[in-house]
This record gives C-alpha cells, structure tokens and sequence, in this order.
C-alpha cells in the first residue's frame, strides 16, 4: 500500500530548483528540467509492476510525481513552443498518469477512512482488498507501467526536436496562464464547489506551487501553494472515499452502516474547504502581470 499522508511531507523535498548553466536561455533550462523528470520516470518505470506489492505502490508515486512536475514545467513553455506542441506533449503526460491515478486514488482510501473512522475496521478491510483488485487490473491485466515506459521515452525523443521561440518574456508569460487559470479555478469552485471543480482547482494550485519551487520562491507565496494543494488534496481523498462508498454501500457493510460515515466525511470536508477558500484568497489576490513581477522571473534569469 502506498505511504500516503507521509509522501506529501516527501514530496515537499523533492523539487530541485532551476539553475541557469554559462550561456543557458531560462526556456532551455525548463527543457533541460523536462528531460530530467522524465529520465527519472523512465528509471521507476523500469521496474516489472505487474508483481504489484509495495515496491510497486512506491514506483507509481514517484513515476506520477515526475510527469507531474514535467507537466508543470511545461506550462511555462507553451507560448515558446506553441499551442499545438504544448497540447500534444500534455495530452501524453496526462494519458499516461490516468490509471496510475486510479490505482492511486484506490492506495489513499484506507488512511483516508482512518482520520475520519478510525474503528471503521470492517470497512477499511473492505477498502484494502478493493485496493488489490486495482492494482491487479491497472498493473498487471492492463499493463499500465509498460504503457507509461511507452509514453516516456517517445517523449524523450520528441524533446529533442523542440523548436523554441522567444526567451525569457514567453516564461514570464506562462507564468502569468498558470496563475490566472488558478484564479478562474478558485472563481469557479467558490461559485459552484462540486468536487469536479474543486480537483480542477487543486490540479491547478499544484502547477503554480511547482512553478514557485522551480523558481525558487521558498518564501511565502511557495508554502501557501503548499498548503492549498493539502487541503484540497485531502479534500480530493475524501470525495473519492464516499464516491466508492455510496456506488456500492453493501460491498462496505450497507447503507446503514455508512450512513454516519458519509457524515463525518461531508462534514471535514466542509471544514477543508473552509479552510482552502481563505489560503486560496490570500495566495490569488493579485492580477497576474502583478504576481509574475513580484515572483521577479526575468530577474533571476539575469
């Protein structure tokens, strides 16, 4: 089973920031970077999934967590690489995280129901054998990781023939989409708070605290994405528990049995958005041409 409350604290750890090699444009060091999320997937995903087991579970984290952070970067690339390439290359990244985030969403259940159940034994046991029939079905009967292996490594040839336009100005401007489609996530999901929206706002809260950690904004603007991404990530967990829960109630001990679960979740759920709602205000209160100039990007390409 994957580690899960543990792994954000890990992943807060793993983001290297960008430096600039002699004579290196910023557009080349975000490819660079790109190269080398994806050369690291492609060293997880050497591994035979299909026998599942922990090291397995681990191997999916880290290989999502590596196209993730490649997708992220490449945001910042778009206008340099234009719309089509940019489609292209985020499609692929996207496609070939979709059923390990199944199998990941299937991995946090159980610790999930732990800070909202604790004594809920039977149907964390429910929720456990549930996991091993996703991981079975992902790993092994639809070979997920050798699909992903696929994905990577044509990604890695195709990198290699990008055509860049523009220099640091075109970062700068990608810059200013990642926080403006956030500020529309945060609209959005405050006007109408359905999961949908609010996963689409964590997505989106996910690509600019990568951004900030690539560009070295430690300070506060980078622990605010952070914490936003944590809230709405447990959010998330919490909304994919009781779909499973109430899409199939006697697999989990009948709807009598959920019934005061359900609660409980929707109540701490409540309360993460709260909470979400304040940080995200706080951390989209400035028009986007106002962020990218005090995150300082032409700066610090200098």
């Amino acid at each position: 089973m994957l580690p899960q409350k543990s792994h954000r604290a890990a992943a807060r750890k793993s983001f290297v920031a960008l430096a600039l090699r002699t004579h290196e444009s910023l557009p080349h060091a975000l490819v660079r970077s790109i190269q080398s999320e994806i050369e690291k997937a492609l060293e997880r995903l050497g591994y035979d999934g299909r026998r599942g087991g922990r090291r397995a579970s681990k191997a999916v984290h880290e290989v999502r967590k590596h196209f993730k952070i490649a997708r992220g970067t490449l945001q910042l690339l778009r206008n340099s690489l234009g719309d089509d390439v940019y489609r292209e290359e985020s499609c692929c990244f996207r496609d070939a995280s979709r059923p390990l985030a199944i199998l990941r969403d299937a991995s946090v259940l159980p610790e999930t129901l732990d800070e909202v159940a604790p004594k809920s034994m039977a149907i964390r046991d429910a929720l456990l054998a549930n996991e091993k029939e996703v991981m079975r079905r992902v790993l092994h009967d639809e070979r997920a990781f050798a699909a992903a292996r696929e994905v990577a490594a044509a990604a890695l040839i195709r990198l290699q023939t990008w055509a860049l336009e523009g220099g640091v100005v075109t970062v700068e401007e990608g810059v200013q989409r990642v926080y403006r489609s956030g500020r529309r996530a945060l609209a959005l999901a405050k006007t109408a708070p359905t999961s949908e929206n609010l996963h689409g706002w964590r997505k989106r809260a996910q690509y600019l605290r990568r951004v900030l950690e690539l560009l070295a904004r430690s300070g506060g603007l980078a622990r605010k994405a952070r914490e936003l991404s944590r809230l709405l990530g447990d959010d998330h967990d919490l909304a994919v528990l009781r779909q499973i829960l109430a899409l199939d109630p006697q697999r989990y001990g009948g709807q009598e049995a959920i019934e005061p679960l359900l609660e409980a979740i929707e109540r701490r759920r409540a309360n993460l958005q709260e909470q979400a709602f304040v940080v995200g205000r706080r951390l989209y209160r400035d028009p986007p041409k106002r962020f990218a100039r005090r995150l300082g990007v032409r700066r610090r390409a200098a």
